[in-house]
C-alpha cells in the first residue's frame, strides 16, 4: 500500500507545486475509509485548507479532477473533503 500512497503523492505533489503552492506533505495525510465502500486510501484535505486558502471540499474536488483511471487507480472520489482513492483490484494482483 505504500508504494500506492507514494504514486498517490508524487502526483499531487507535482500538481500543487506546478500550481505555485509549497509546503504541504501530502504523504503524511493518508488515512484509511471506514468502510471499504469508500474507498481503499482516503486523504482528509482538511490541513491543506489553511495554505491553500479554500475549503476542504473543494481542494477534494478539485484534486480528484487529476486523476483518470490507469493501472493503478481505479477512481478518485471526492467525499465532504476526503479525497477517496479505489485501487484498481488487478495491481493488487501483480504485486
Amino acid at each position: 500500500m505504500q508504494k500506492i500512497k507514494s504514486f498517490i503523492a508524487e502526483k499531487i505533489s507535482k500538481y500543487l507545486s506546478e500550481k505555485g503552492i509549497e509546503g504541504i506533505d501530502v504523504a503524511s495525510l493518508f488515512s484509511t475509509p471506514l468502510e471499504s465502500s469508500m474507498g481503499d486510501v482516503a486523504l482528509p484535505c482538511f490541513k491543506m485548507a489553511a495554505v491553500m486558502k479554500t475549503s476542504p471540499v473543494n481542494i477534494a474536488t478539485e484534486l480528484a479532477g487529476i486523476f483518470t483511471a490507469d493501472g493503478v487507480i481505479e477512481k478518485a472520489e471526492a467525499v465532504k473533503g476526503y479525497l477517496n482513492f479505489f485501487i484498481n483490484k488487478n495491481y493488487y494482483k501483480n504485486l
